[in-house]
């Protein structure tokens, strides 16, 4: 897959370590998917980084989180480098 193919939405929000989040739409034979929920988290002047989206809930009392999106290493780099460079094109500080 081309990364120039992914297409990012950002919508700035900051909240603590969380900056933004981002829908990502990526292309496939079968037509566009969407995915939503990342989010662009940036911890006491560390660079930014991306974190998947994840379904949380408490299971036999404990938390767990489990992600929504399984891919592939190459893929996931790619998608998390458009998401920061919308993030860094948005004009924002980590």
């Amino acid at each position: 897959m081309d990364k120039q193919q992914i297409t990012v939405e950002l919508r700035l929000f900051e909240s603590g370590s969380l900056k933004a989040y981002a829908d990502v739409t990526l292309p496939s034979e079968l037509g566009e998917i969407t995915v939503k929920g990342f989010r662009v988290i940036a911890k006491d002047g560390n660079a930014p980084w991306v974190a998947f989206p994840t379904n949380s809930f408490t299971k036999d009392g404990k938390f767990v989180d489990r992600p929504l999106l399984e891919v592939g290493r190459t893929l996931k780099r790619q998608i998390a480098e458009e998401v920061l460079a919308e993030f860094e094109g948005a004009g924002t500080k980590a």
